[in-house]
């Protein structure tokens, strides 16, 4: 695989992938997952990048 023709791309999770519901999982942005689906599909590289703090 040549990595020089693929995106290594860090997706933020609250806010990007799903609505901010902190501390609970929101409801999934309109077409993120299929983007992200597709993106994975063409051989490019997602890094979930998240920071949730606390007990909850």
């Amino acid at each position: 695989m040549n990595f020089n023709l693929r995106l290594i791309s860090a997706i933020n999770f609250d806010g990007t992938i799903v609505e901010d519901a902190y501390p609970d999982i929101g409801k999934p942005m309109l077409f993120a997952f299929e983007t992200l689906k597709l993106l994975q599909n063409k051989g490019h590289r997602l890094i979930l990048w998240t920071y949730r703090h606390g007990e909850n």
